[in-house]
Protein backbone atom coordinates (compact mmCIF):
# COMPACT_ATOMS: atom_id res chain seq x y z
CA UNK A 1 0.00 0.00 0.00
CA UNK A 2 3.00 2.13 1.06
CA UNK A 3 4.61 2.02 -2.11
CA UNK A 4 1.55 2.54 -4.29
CA UNK A 5 0.94 5.36 -2.34
CA UNK A 6 4.21 6.89 -2.99
CA UNK A 7 4.18 6.06 -6.69
CA UNK A 8 0.71 8.06 -6.49
CA UNK A 9 2.89 11.22 -5.34
CA UNK A 10 5.35 10.89 -7.79
CA UNK A 11 2.79 10.71 -10.49
CA UNK A 12 0.99 13.59 -9.16
CA UNK A 13 3.95 15.63 -8.83
CA UNK A 14 5.27 14.98 -12.36
CA UNK A 15 1.48 15.80 -13.90
CA UNK A 16 1.81 19.15 -11.95
CA UNK A 17 5.36 19.73 -13.15
CA UNK A 18 4.48 18.99 -16.87
CA UNK A 19 1.23 20.17 -17.30
CA UNK A 20 0.54 16.13 -19.19
CA UNK A 21 -3.45 16.20 -18.88
CA UNK A 22 -4.05 16.67 -15.16
CA UNK A 23 -5.41 20.08 -14.06
CA UNK A 24 -5.30 21.44 -9.88
CA UNK A 25 -8.61 20.17 -9.40
CA UNK A 26 -7.84 16.76 -11.19
CA UNK A 27 -5.29 17.09 -8.59
CA UNK A 28 -7.25 17.37 -5.58
CA UNK A 29 -9.70 15.44 -6.77
CA UNK A 30 -6.97 12.34 -6.81
CA UNK A 31 -5.14 13.53 -3.73
CA UNK A 32 -8.65 13.23 -1.87
CA UNK A 33 -8.57 9.58 -2.22
CA UNK A 34 -5.66 9.35 -0.55
CA UNK A 35 -6.15 7.55 2.66
CA UNK A 36 -4.17 9.21 5.32
CA UNK A 37 -4.33 13.12 5.95
CA UNK A 38 -0.08 12.95 6.48
CA UNK A 39 0.90 11.76 2.94
CA UNK A 40 -1.69 14.01 1.32
CA UNK A 41 -0.52 16.74 3.11
CA UNK A 42 3.21 16.38 1.73
CA UNK A 43 1.71 16.06 -1.68
CA UNK A 44 -0.19 18.80 -1.95
CA UNK A 45 2.85 20.29 -0.11
CA UNK A 46 5.12 18.95 -3.07
CA UNK A 47 2.50 19.90 -5.85
CA UNK A 48 2.57 23.43 -4.73
CA UNK A 49 6.44 23.64 -4.58
CA UNK A 50 6.24 22.55 -8.17
CA UNK A 51 4.07 24.87 -9.43
CA UNK A 52 6.08 28.24 -7.22
CA UNK A 53 9.27 26.66 -8.97
CA UNK A 54 7.48 26.99 -12.57
CA UNK A 55 6.64 31.00 -11.32
CA UNK A 56 2.47 29.30 -11.26
CA UNK A 57 2.35 31.68 -7.43
CA UNK A 58 -1.21 31.89 -7.98
CA UNK A 59 -1.92 27.93 -8.22
CA UNK A 60 0.92 27.38 -5.79
CA UNK A 61 -1.42 28.83 -3.30
CA UNK A 62 -4.46 27.00 -4.24
CA UNK A 63 -2.44 23.43 -3.26
CA UNK A 64 -0.97 25.02 -0.41
CA UNK A 65 -4.05 26.58 1.11
CA UNK A 66 -5.37 23.16 1.07
CA UNK A 67 -2.44 21.23 2.46
CA UNK A 68 -2.87 24.24 5.48
CA UNK A 69 -6.23 22.84 6.32
CA UNK A 70 -5.29 19.10 5.88
CA UNK A 71 -2.32 19.85 8.66
CA UNK A 72 -4.82 21.97 11.04
CA UNK A 73 -7.14 19.24 11.07
CA UNK A 74 -4.32 16.83 12.06
CA UNK A 75 -3.01 19.81 14.28
CA UNK A 76 0.72 18.95 12.87
CA UNK A 77 2.94 22.07 14.16
CA UNK A 78 5.99 20.88 12.24
CA UNK A 79 3.80 20.53 8.38
CA UNK A 80 2.14 23.76 9.45
CA UNK A 81 5.54 25.49 10.04
CA UNK A 82 6.86 24.29 6.46
CA UNK A 83 3.57 25.07 4.49
CA UNK A 84 2.89 28.42 5.81
CA UNK A 85 6.46 29.37 5.36
CA UNK A 86 5.92 27.90 1.23
CA UNK A 87 2.89 29.84 1.57
CA UNK A 88 4.72 33.23 2.72
CA UNK A 89 7.54 32.76 -0.21
CA UNK A 90 4.57 32.69 -2.86
CA UNK A 91 2.93 36.39 -1.28
CA UNK A 92 6.22 37.30 -1.40
CA UNK A 93 6.96 36.57 -5.15
CA UNK A 94 3.80 38.00 -5.85
CA UNK A 95 4.89 41.18 -3.84
CA UNK A 96 2.33 40.84 -1.16
CA UNK A 97 4.44 41.77 1.85
CA UNK A 98 2.21 41.96 4.29
CA UNK A 99 0.45 38.67 3.96
CA UNK A 100 3.70 37.38 3.40
CA UNK A 101 4.95 38.67 7.14
CA UNK A 102 1.67 37.63 8.73
CA UNK A 103 2.61 33.58 8.09
CA UNK A 104 5.51 34.04 8.76
CA UNK A 105 5.23 35.30 12.12
CA UNK A 106 2.53 33.07 12.69
CA UNK A 107 5.15 29.84 11.79
CA UNK A 108 7.90 31.53 13.58
CA UNK A 109 5.29 31.75 16.87
CA UNK A 110 4.56 27.83 16.35
CA UNK A 111 8.30 27.15 16.13
CA UNK A 112 8.80 29.02 19.24
CA UNK A 113 5.84 26.98 20.71
CA UNK A 114 7.65 23.53 19.79
CA UNK A 115 11.27 24.82 20.29
CA UNK A 116 12.68 24.13 17.04
CA UNK A 117 15.43 26.36 16.53
CA UNK A 118 16.27 26.09 12.97
CA UNK A 119 12.79 27.23 11.99
CA UNK A 120 13.08 30.30 14.06
CA UNK A 121 16.78 30.99 12.48
CA UNK A 122 15.19 30.48 9.33
CA UNK A 123 11.71 32.45 9.96
CA UNK A 124 13.52 35.34 11.63
CA UNK A 125 15.69 35.88 8.31
CA UNK A 126 12.55 35.85 6.36
CA UNK A 127 11.07 38.32 8.38
CA UNK A 128 13.88 40.65 8.30
CA UNK A 129 14.13 40.50 4.39
CA UNK A 130 10.97 41.27 4.10
CA UNK A 131 10.91 43.98 6.55
CA UNK A 132 13.61 45.12 4.37
CA UNK A 133 11.42 45.15 0.82
CA UNK A 134 8.72 47.34 2.83
CA UNK A 135 11.45 49.42 4.02
CA UNK A 136 10.65 48.92 7.81
CA UNK A 137 14.49 49.21 8.70
CA UNK A 138 14.04 49.21 12.47
CA UNK A 139 11.66 45.86 12.58
CA UNK A 140 14.34 44.01 10.02
CA UNK A 141 17.41 44.95 11.98
CA UNK A 142 15.67 43.36 15.05
CA UNK A 143 15.22 40.07 13.37
CA UNK A 144 18.45 40.33 12.09
CA UNK A 145 19.63 40.26 15.55
CA UNK A 146 17.23 37.98 16.62
CA UNK A 147 18.51 35.37 13.63
CA UNK A 148 22.28 35.77 14.54
CA UNK A 149 21.34 35.18 18.43
CA UNK A 150 19.23 31.68 17.10
CA UNK A 151 22.94 31.18 15.42
CA UNK A 152 24.77 31.80 18.17
CA UNK A 153 22.51 29.41 20.37
CA UNK A 154 22.62 26.79 17.49
CA UNK A 155 26.62 27.10 17.07
CA UNK A 156 26.57 26.20 20.93
CA UNK A 157 24.49 23.71 21.00
CA UNK A 158 26.25 21.69 17.90
CA UNK A 159 29.64 22.39 19.57
CA UNK A 160 28.46 20.86 22.81
CA UNK A 161 27.01 18.06 20.64
CA UNK A 162 30.49 17.54 19.24
CA UNK A 163 32.54 17.74 22.20
CA UNK A 164 30.35 14.35 23.68
CA UNK A 165 30.69 12.75 20.54
CA UNK A 166 34.63 13.65 20.98
CA UNK A 167 34.54 12.39 24.57
CA UNK A 168 33.15 9.10 23.36
CA UNK A 169 35.62 8.18 20.49
CA UNK A 170 38.20 9.24 23.23
CA UNK A 171 36.60 6.59 25.91
CA UNK A 172 36.09 3.96 23.24
CA UNK A 173 39.81 4.21 21.86
CA UNK A 174 41.38 4.18 24.92
CA UNK A 175 39.51 0.89 25.89
CA UNK A 176 40.56 -0.45 22.87
CA UNK A 177 44.26 0.54 23.17
CA UNK A 178 43.62 -1.11 26.93
CA UNK A 179 42.65 -4.39 25.18
CA UNK A 180 45.80 -4.09 22.63
CA UNK A 181 48.07 -3.73 25.57
CA UNK A 182 46.15 -7.24 27.46
CA UNK A 183 46.70 -9.19 24.50
CA UNK A 184 50.36 -8.19 23.87
CA UNK A 185 50.93 -8.95 27.55
CA UNK A 186 49.40 -12.78 26.68
CA UNK A 187 51.24 -12.83 23.85
CA UNK A 188 54.86 -12.33 25.88
CA UNK A 189 53.36 -15.07 28.43
CA UNK A 190 52.81 -17.16 25.11
CA UNK A 191 55.99 -16.46 24.24
CA UNK A 192 57.81 -17.60 27.67
CA UNK A 193 55.81 -20.29 28.19
CA UNK A 194 57.09 -21.56 24.62
CA UNK A 195 60.40 -20.95 25.36
CA UNK A 196 60.09 -22.82 28.60
CA UNK A 197 58.68 -26.08 26.82
CA UNK A 198 61.86 -25.60 24.49
CA UNK A 199 63.85 -25.81 27.18
CA UNK A 200 62.60 -28.31 28.80
CA UNK A 201 62.66 -30.78 25.35
CA UNK A 202 65.99 -29.32 25.27
CA UNK A 203 67.36 -30.92 28.91
CA UNK A 204 65.15 -34.14 28.36
CA UNK A 205 67.29 -34.85 25.17
CA UNK A 206 70.28 -33.99 25.90
CA UNK A 207 71.16 -37.58 27.39
CA UNK A 208 70.47 -39.44 24.45
CA UNK A 209 71.96 -36.77 21.59
CA UNK A 210 72.67 -33.02 23.24
CA UNK A 211 74.33 -32.01 20.05
CA UNK A 212 71.41 -32.89 17.76
CA UNK A 213 68.22 -31.89 19.96
CA UNK A 214 70.27 -28.85 21.63
CA UNK A 215 71.01 -27.66 17.54
CA UNK A 216 67.24 -28.29 16.38
CA UNK A 217 65.67 -26.34 20.11
CA UNK A 218 67.95 -23.92 19.56
CA UNK A 219 66.82 -23.42 15.34
CA UNK A 220 63.07 -23.55 16.51
CA UNK A 221 63.74 -20.41 18.97
CA UNK A 222 65.23 -18.36 16.54
CA UNK A 223 62.81 -19.26 14.02
CA UNK A 224 60.10 -18.34 16.36
CA UNK A 225 62.02 -15.21 17.27
CA UNK A 226 62.22 -14.42 13.74
CA UNK A 227 58.51 -15.11 12.98
CA UNK A 228 57.64 -13.46 15.66
CA UNK A 229 60.16 -10.17 15.37
CA UNK A 230 58.93 -10.02 11.64
CA UNK A 231 55.25 -10.53 12.57
CA UNK A 232 55.43 -7.56 15.47
CA UNK A 233 57.32 -5.39 12.69
CA UNK A 234 54.69 -5.79 10.31
CA UNK A 235 51.89 -5.51 12.72
CA UNK A 236 53.56 -2.53 13.68
CA UNK A 237 54.11 -1.02 10.21
CA UNK A 238 50.42 -1.52 9.51
CA UNK A 239 49.38 0.23 12.29
CA UNK A 240 51.53 2.98 12.02
CA UNK A 241 49.95 3.54 8.51
CA UNK A 242 46.60 3.03 9.83
CA UNK A 243 47.45 5.55 12.34
CA UNK A 244 48.89 7.85 9.89
CA UNK A 245 45.83 7.81 7.71
CA UNK A 246 43.58 8.34 10.36
CA UNK A 247 45.12 11.22 11.89
CA UNK A 248 45.91 12.70 7.89
CA UNK A 249 42.31 12.27 7.15
CA UNK A 250 40.89 13.83 10.63
CA UNK A 251 43.26 16.83 9.75
CA UNK A 252 41.80 17.43 6.66
CA UNK A 253 37.83 16.72 7.54
CA UNK A 254 39.07 19.49 10.52
CA UNK A 255 40.42 22.08 8.41
CA UNK A 256 37.73 21.53 5.58
CA UNK A 257 34.84 21.76 8.41
CA UNK A 258 36.62 24.73 10.07
CA UNK A 259 36.71 26.62 6.68
CA UNK A 260 33.46 25.46 5.66
CA UNK A 261 32.20 27.26 9.30
CA UNK A 262 34.00 29.68 9.42
CA UNK A 263 32.67 30.51 5.64
CA UNK A 264 29.68 30.12 6.92
CA UNK A 265 30.14 32.84 9.94
CA UNK A 266 31.48 34.97 7.51
CA UNK A 267 28.46 34.87 5.41
CA UNK A 268 25.69 35.06 7.15
CA UNK A 269 27.10 36.60 10.62
CA UNK A 270 29.44 39.16 9.46
CA UNK A 271 27.77 40.11 6.37
CA UNK A 272 24.53 40.24 8.08
CA UNK A 273 25.61 43.01 10.61
CA UNK A 274 27.42 44.46 8.14
CA UNK A 275 24.05 45.10 6.22
CA UNK A 276 22.12 45.62 9.51
CA UNK A 277 24.63 48.46 9.97
CA UNK A 278 24.01 49.86 6.52
CA UNK A 279 19.97 49.90 6.75
CA UNK A 280 20.75 51.85 10.00
CA UNK A 281 23.02 54.23 8.74
CA UNK A 282 20.36 54.29 5.79
CA UNK A 283 17.16 55.43 8.11
CA UNK A 284 19.63 58.18 8.92
CA UNK A 285 20.37 59.77 5.49
CA UNK A 286 16.79 61.25 5.26
CA UNK A 287 17.46 63.27 9.16
CA UNK A 288 20.86 64.56 8.87
CA UNK A 289 21.79 67.82 7.21
CA UNK A 290 23.25 68.30 3.59
CA UNK A 291 26.72 68.63 4.72
CA UNK A 292 26.39 65.19 6.34
CA UNK A 293 25.19 63.83 3.87
CA UNK A 294 28.45 63.37 2.12
CA UNK A 295 29.74 61.41 5.49
CA UNK A 296 26.76 59.01 5.55
CA UNK A 297 26.90 58.03 2.16
CA UNK A 298 30.94 57.65 2.27
CA UNK A 299 29.96 55.29 5.34
CA UNK A 300 27.43 53.23 3.32
CA UNK A 301 29.89 53.03 0.66
CA UNK A 302 32.83 51.40 2.66
CA UNK A 303 30.10 49.17 4.62
CA UNK A 304 29.65 48.12 0.85
CA UNK A 305 33.64 47.93 0.43
CA UNK A 306 33.52 45.48 2.93
CA UNK A 307 30.23 43.42 2.39
CA UNK A 308 32.43 42.44 -1.10
CA UNK A 309 35.69 41.61 0.85
CA UNK A 310 33.97 39.34 3.03
CA UNK A 311 31.89 37.80 0.24
CA UNK A 312 35.36 37.15 -1.65
CA UNK A 313 37.15 35.58 1.71
CA UNK A 314 34.11 33.20 2.62
CA UNK A 315 34.04 32.45 -1.13
CA UNK A 316 37.73 31.61 -0.92
CA UNK A 317 37.36 29.25 2.13
CA UNK A 318 34.91 27.42 1.04
CA UNK A 319 33.39 28.46 -2.66
CA UNK A 320 29.67 27.88 -2.51
CA UNK A 321 29.70 26.56 -6.28
CA UNK A 322 31.78 23.65 -5.13
CA UNK A 323 29.15 22.85 -2.22
CA UNK A 324 25.80 23.86 -4.50
CA UNK A 325 26.76 22.69 -7.47
CA UNK A 326 29.43 20.43 -7.62
CA UNK A 327 33.27 19.84 -8.37
CA UNK A 328 32.95 21.09 -12.43
CA UNK A 329 31.21 24.13 -11.47
CA UNK A 330 33.93 24.90 -8.62
CA UNK A 331 36.47 24.62 -11.27
CA UNK A 332 34.89 26.49 -14.29
CA UNK A 333 34.48 29.41 -11.32
CA UNK A 334 37.91 29.08 -10.17
CA UNK A 335 39.59 29.20 -14.00
CA UNK A 336 37.65 31.96 -14.46
CA UNK A 337 38.44 33.99 -11.77
CA UNK A 338 42.37 33.59 -12.78
CA UNK A 339 41.31 34.09 -16.25
CA UNK A 340 40.09 37.92 -15.25
CA UNK A 341 43.63 38.57 -14.52
CA UNK A 342 44.65 38.69 -18.11
CA UNK A 343 48.24 37.17 -16.59
CA UNK A 344 47.43 33.87 -17.90
CA UNK A 345 44.82 31.78 -19.60
CA UNK A 346 43.30 28.66 -17.92
CA UNK A 347 41.74 26.19 -20.14
CA UNK A 348 39.32 23.44 -18.72
CA UNK A 349 37.75 20.52 -20.14
CA UNK A 350 35.69 17.54 -18.47
CA UNK A 351 33.87 14.75 -19.95
CA UNK A 352 32.14 12.34 -18.52
CA UNK A 353 31.14 13.95 -15.18
CA UNK A 354 27.53 14.00 -15.19
CA UNK A 355 26.52 12.93 -11.61
CA UNK A 356 28.61 14.43 -8.27
CA UNK A 357 31.12 12.48 -6.69
CA UNK A 358 31.30 11.91 -2.88
CA UNK A 359 31.78 14.90 -0.95
CA UNK A 360 35.22 14.12 0.51
CA UNK A 361 36.75 13.18 -2.99
CA UNK A 362 34.83 16.56 -4.55
CA UNK A 363 36.70 18.59 -1.88
CA UNK A 364 39.88 16.79 -1.98
CA UNK A 365 40.28 16.82 -5.47
CA UNK A 366 39.04 20.68 -5.63
CA UNK A 367 41.75 21.54 -3.15
CA UNK A 368 44.87 20.09 -4.95
CA UNK A 369 43.74 21.53 -8.13
CA UNK A 370 43.73 25.26 -5.87
CA UNK A 371 47.00 24.00 -4.35
CA UNK A 372 48.70 23.06 -8.17
CA UNK A 373 47.31 26.04 -9.95
CA UNK A 374 48.78 28.53 -7.22
CA UNK A 375 51.72 26.58 -7.47
CA UNK A 376 52.44 27.19 -11.61
CA UNK A 377 51.35 30.55 -11.09
CA UNK A 378 53.87 31.44 -8.67
CA UNK A 379 56.83 29.63 -9.96
CA UNK A 380 56.03 27.90 -13.30
CA UNK A 381 55.86 31.15 -15.56
CA UNK A 382 53.76 30.20 -17.41
CA UNK A 383 50.81 31.77 -19.66
CA UNK A 384 48.68 28.95 -20.31
CA UNK A 385 47.47 26.16 -18.32
CA UNK A 386 45.10 23.28 -19.17
CA UNK A 387 43.12 21.42 -16.57
CA UNK A 388 41.15 17.89 -18.08
CA UNK A 389 38.50 16.15 -15.85
CA UNK A 390 37.31 13.11 -16.83
CA UNK A 391 35.19 9.64 -15.12
CA UNK A 392 35.70 6.83 -17.16
CA UNK A 393 33.36 3.82 -15.29
CA UNK A 394 34.81 4.05 -11.71
CA UNK A 395 37.81 6.21 -11.93
CA UNK A 396 38.49 9.88 -12.09
CA UNK A 397 41.41 11.17 -14.12
CA UNK A 398 43.12 14.76 -13.86
CA UNK A 399 45.61 16.21 -15.90
CA UNK A 400 47.06 19.87 -15.31
CA UNK A 401 49.70 20.72 -17.74
CA UNK A 402 51.53 24.11 -17.80
CA UNK A 403 53.99 25.16 -20.54
CA UNK A 404 56.09 26.49 -17.78
CA UNK A 405 59.76 26.47 -17.22
CA UNK A 406 59.32 23.21 -15.60
CA UNK A 407 61.63 21.85 -12.59
CA UNK A 408 63.62 18.45 -11.16
CA UNK A 409 61.01 16.12 -9.74
CA UNK A 410 63.60 14.57 -7.60
CA UNK A 411 63.56 17.95 -5.22
CA UNK A 412 59.32 17.11 -4.56
CA UNK A 413 60.23 14.77 -2.03
CA UNK A 414 63.01 16.97 -0.29
CA UNK A 415 61.06 20.48 -0.44
CA UNK A 416 60.49 21.51 3.15
CA UNK A 417 56.81 22.96 2.35
CA UNK A 418 53.59 21.72 2.93
CA UNK A 419 52.10 22.42 -0.57
CA UNK A 420 53.70 18.99 -2.36
CA UNK A 421 52.63 16.94 0.92
CA UNK A 422 49.15 18.27 0.78
CA UNK A 423 48.69 17.56 -2.75
CA UNK A 424 50.15 13.74 -1.68
CA UNK A 425 48.15 13.11 1.02
CA UNK A 426 44.96 14.55 -0.16
CA UNK A 427 44.72 11.78 -3.33
CA UNK A 428 45.74 8.77 -0.95
CA UNK A 429 42.92 9.92 1.73
CA UNK A 430 40.47 9.38 -1.37
CA UNK A 431 42.25 5.79 -2.67
CA UNK A 432 44.18 7.64 -5.52
CA UNK A 433 47.80 7.71 -7.22
CA UNK A 434 49.68 10.88 -8.22
CA UNK A 435 52.51 10.99 -11.28
CA UNK A 436 54.52 14.31 -11.94
CA UNK A 437 56.16 14.39 -14.73
CA UNK A 438 58.65 17.37 -15.73
CA UNK A 439 61.05 18.34 -17.47
CA UNK A 440 63.35 22.12 -17.06
CA UNK A 441 62.46 23.98 -20.06
CA UNK A 442 59.40 21.89 -21.11
CA UNK A 443 56.89 22.48 -18.73
CA UNK A 444 54.77 19.90 -16.27
CA UNK A 445 52.48 17.63 -16.11
CA UNK A 446 50.49 16.29 -13.19
CA UNK A 447 48.52 12.94 -13.53
CA UNK A 448 46.30 11.99 -11.04
CA UNK A 449 43.80 9.02 -10.78
CA UNK A 450 40.75 7.97 -8.08
CA UNK A 451 39.11 4.90 -8.18
CA UNK A 452 35.67 5.64 -6.93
Amino acid sequence: MKNWLFFLSLLLLFNSAFGQNKSIIDSLIVVKEIPYNTIKTNTLNKIGLQHESQEKYHEALVMLDSAYTLASSTNNKQQLIIIMTNQGIAYTWLEQHQKANKLFKSAYEIATEIGSLYHQMELAGKLATNNERVKNFKKAASYYKIQTNLKDTIFKNDMKMAIAEKHTKYETQRILNEKLSEERKNAELQKENVIKDLKLLEERAANKNLAFWGGLSLGLVILLGLIYYFNTRVKEAKSKRNEETVRYRAVFEAEEKERSRIAKDLHDGLGQLLSTAKLNIAGLEDEVNEEDKILVQNSMNLIDEAVNEVRTISHNMMPAALMEYGLVSAIESFANTINESKALHVNFSYKGMDNRLEESKEIALYRVIQEVLNNMIKYAKADKITVALNRINNKVHLLISDNGKGFDISTIHQSKGIGWQNVFSRISMINGEVDVISTEGKGTDIRIDVIL
